[in-house]
């Protein structure tokens, strides 16, 4: 069993298998995630599906040249992004860590400048054809399918426009 097939196999926080797909967003790939998923599983010492404060720590210790951070800190961090406020970790709340600088997150007007730069005709919405262009110009392998399922996460309505307040509040959710 190769350690992506494993790493497609584990469990979530709640029991139910992964799908990296669930997690894809026009910056962060598939491979990507199933790889972030992979070094997750590793830190989760118990296997529960989520990182406690000792999971952290350890993985701090660990992995970063015998740095042993304080109890404190951990305890910040978890504070940080522990959005549910279930004392772990999970790993959507892992991707945010990852992913995330509190002192860098974007402004709105950050998000409407990419914005922007996706709808490069400025018709004022996003297409699916926008998503398969900056999948091209970002060398970014995407399926059909995978833009097709990110289309569905920014336009629930199906009307085959992402609008930039659908843009924005996304990223706001999501990772950044």
């Amino acid at each position: 069993m190769t350690s992506m097939y494993a790493s497609r196999m584990s469990r979530t926080s709640r029991g139910e298998a992964f799908e990296a797909r669930e997690f894809v967003t026009y910056y962060v790939s598939e491979r990507e995630i199933e790889a972030w998923k992979e070094i997750f599983d590793a830190f989760d010492t118990d296997q529960d599906g989520v990182l406690a404060p000792r999971d952290l720590l350890e993985a701090m210790s660990k992995y970063n040249d015998g740095y042993h951070p304080k109890r404190n800190r951990i305890y910040q961090t978890m504070a940080l992004y522990d959005k549910d406020e279930s004392g772990n970790i999970d790993f959507k709340e892992f991707l945010r860590m990852l992913f995330e600088r509190p002192y860098e997150r974007d402004s709105s007007e950050d998000l409407k400048r990419v914005f922007g730069e996706i709808d490069a005709e400025n018709k004022g919405f996003i297409s699916e054809d926008d998503l398969a262009d900056l999948a091209i110009e970002l060398k970014e392998n995407l399926s059909q399918e995978e833009i097709q399922m990110i289309m569905r996460k920014l336009d629930p309505k199906r009307t085959g426009k992402i609008s930039l307040t659908a843009f924005i509040d996304f990223n706001r959710e999501h990772i950044v």
